[in-house]
């Protein structure tokens, strides 16, 4: 059984008007991911204002989004609160998608005392991407018994490049995550630090059957020979990964979706973010770099 994240909205919307919240607070809820309260962007564009910033930063336009999680001082309050939220780490999710998600919270814990009983019952638990709704047609991959995948990103702005590395075993568990800064002047080259800096943890650890997973085609396409145009910033990069190749022949290169990525693009992000660097201890690692489901959710080697 899993909570209704993939179900439609209306859905959920039928929950929060059966909830015993006030009448003016579901009112207010409403209003707000339809877009049609009255914020300075949504009366500026019925009549024209003189003045369209938020109230409270006075810096930036006062649309839904901004007034709710992105202002700053809006920031502070949800970080104070009982909840002591960080909205950056939900700023991939429009004002929408975050109030569904709280919507959600008390599905799941319904849904984490029924697993618990099947377990205590002699039962399977569910995969934690069916525990959570996720879409159950796997986003990542499981690499097969005996191997082990590393997913390699990087979070690169203004001449730095955070890379993010991600091992896991063939239970899709994490057991290693591993951060890196580096100076470099494109994103490019940023993108084959992130695989050379996997390379070299692979190498400390002895990986004979690793498959590296990255979101850069054109890194790939190095890496593997298919590319047809040189990038002369990162061919130096290449290079040391190939001669890193040639001494672990069973490695693999391959190119994946950013979404299938996941797990690394957080990790380097949040590490950018943090400005943490080196070996990430798993119980510190952020929420969001387990989007890929594996169980247990980490492992030792």
């Amino acid at each position: 059984m899993s909570i209704r994240r993939s179900m439609p909205a209306e859905s959920l919307w039928k929950d929060l008007w059966k909830s015993k919240l006030h009448n003016r607070f579901k009112l207010l809820l409403w209003k707000i991911v339809n877009n049609i309260i009255s914020c300075r962007a949504k009366l500026n564009s019925l009549f024209p204002l003189s003045d369209t910033s938020c109230l409270f930063c006075k810096a930036s336009m006062e649309i839904v989004d901004h007034l709710f999680l992105l202002c700053p001082y809006i920031q502070q309050i949800w970080s104070l609160s009982y909840w002591h939220f960080n909205v950056n780490n939900f700023s991939h999710l429009s004002i929408k998608q975050f109030i569904l998600m709280l919507l959600d919270i008390n599905l799941l814990f319904d849904n984490i005392w029924l697993n618990r009983n099947l377990l205590l019952h002699g039962s399977i638990c569910s995969p934690v991407n069916k525990l959570i709704g996720s879409n159950p047609n796997p986003k990542w991959k499981k690499p097969p018994s005996g191997w082990y995948k590393i997913n390699a990103d990087s979070a690169f702005d203004n001449g730095m490049a955070t890379t993010g590395i991600v091992i896991r075993n063939f239970n899709g568990s994490i057991i290693h995550a591993h951060t890196q800064n580096h100076t470099c002047l494109d994103s490019m080259t940023a993108e084959c630090l992130a695989i050379l800096e996997a390379c070299l943890v692979a190498e400390k650890f002895n990986l004979h059957k690793a498959m590296f997973e990255t979101d850069c085609l054109n890194a790939t396409s190095s890496i593997n020979g298919n590319s047809l145009n040189s990038f002369w910033p990162s061919d130096p990069v290449v290079e040391k990964i190939k001669k890193a190749w040639s001494n672990w022949p069973m490695w693999t290169f391959t190119y994946t979706s950013r979404r299938n990525n996941g797990a690394a693009h957080e990790l380097a992000k949040w590490a950018k973010n943090s400005n943490f660097v080196g070996f990430v201890p798993l119980n510190t690692i952020t929420i969001s770099v387990f989007c890929d489901g594996g169980f247990p959710i980490v492992d030792s080697w």
